[in-house]
């Protein structure tokens, strides 16, 4: 039950109910409830009472089906969590032998940081001992004039 009461539902209950005792203490240090008795008195040929009294089991009735409904709204939410983990799990695993698949793996890659060498590498600002840095000129350059040998030949 802690849980719920760190959720926002839980909050808001809270806030309700603290609300409820606010005024309910308030109605008490100012005798509403003597208003109340002869209010109801004075009315009772109108069905003051009646009135009453439903509003007090309309307001109890809704207050009782709010928090069960409460209750069936986290309950709905731990079986989504459980469903997404199960699905998440379904997507990154062979069925067969239970072992992570490809998918899991580049998901894993991915999501590694990156270094700064392997970051450099991959953008091509950096040479690796097997290629020598060529400018982007003289590679047009040289692939101009290869084109131009073969061609006139």
């Amino acid at each position: 039950m802690p849980v719920f009461f760190q959720s926002r539902a839980g909050r808001q209950c809270m806030s309700i109910v603290g609300l409820g005792i606010t005024l309910w203490l308030l109605g008490t240090l100012l005798q509403f409830d003597d208003s109340l008795v002869s209010f109801m008195t004075r009315f009772r040929a109108y069905g003051a009472d009646k009135l009453v009294l439903g509003l007090g089991i309309a307001g109890a009735m809704s207050f009782i089906y709010s928090v069960l409904r409460i209750a069936d709204l986290r309950k709905e939410m731990e079986l989504g969590i459980a469903a997404q983990a199960k699905a998440d799990w379904t997507a990154t695993h062979d069925h067969l032998t239970k072992l992570p698949n490809r998918y899991a793996f580049e998901r894993k890659i991915l999501a590694r940081p990156v270094k700064s060498d392997e970051a450099k590498s991959r953008n091509g600002t950096t040479t690796s001992p097997s290629s020598p840095s060529i400018s982007t000129a003289s590679r047009k350059s040289t692939i101009s004039s290869a084109t131009r040998a073969a061609t006139c030949c």
